[in-house]
């Protein structure tokens, strides 16, 4: 008969001889970043596509208001700049045609320009969220047809409310939509 510990022995041995040839785990190597797979190219698209039309909204948007800034341009010249110095006549004339042309601008010229005094005001009043006091009111209507030249005494009158229908104005300008066109 075989001594038990010298069976346990040689298995330990064994054992041991056995455990010495093992080698690690090997792992697999991650997978490769590229190319991609064909889902990963539909996504891409996709965004992609998302991103040029994106653009292109927002490029047909800025062209859109192009007349809303170029009116800014010019109310800002009007009220800060050399025609600042002119007199309130001019200025509430000059005012007024500028909001008439951006006003045409949003709407049918049979529509706009056949409006004067109060339905004027309406008009503009429909597009705005405020509306104008009288005196800006009486301004904007009736301003360019007055000589306001001819007495100094009205022309002081009018001049803390031509600031509040520079106010008005330009306010209304940036809130002034052109129906049919989504605008900012």
């Amino acid at each position: 008969m075989s001594n038990p510990a010298s069976t346990a022995a040689a298995s330990a041995e064994r054992i041991g001889t056995a455990l010495q040839q093992l080698h690690d785990i090997v792992e697999p190597s991650a997978p490769a970043f590229w190319p991609p797979a064909p889902g990963w190219y539909f996504v891409g698209g996709t965004v992609l596509l998302l991103v040029m039309m994106a653009m292109i909204k927002l490029w047909r948007r800025w062209r859109a208001n192009a007349y809303r800034r170029q009116a800014l341009w010019e109310l800002a010249a009007l009220r800060e700049g050399p025609q600042s110095i002119a007199p309130p006549h001019q200025r509430i004339s000059a005012l007024a045609s500028l909001l008439r042309r951006v006003a045409l601008h949003g709407a049918a010229r049979e529509q706009v320009a056949a409006l004067s005094g109060t339905a004027w005001i309406e008009h503009l009043s429909k597009q705005a969220t405020t509306r104008p006091s009288a005196a800006v009111a009486t301004l904007l209507s009736r301003g360019p047809y007055a000589n306001f030249a001819a007495t100094d005494e009205i022309a002081t009158a009018y001049r803390s409310d031509l600031e509040a229908a520079f106010d008005y104005v330009t306010e209304w300008i940036k809130q002034h939509r052109v129906s049919g066109r989504p605008t900012a």
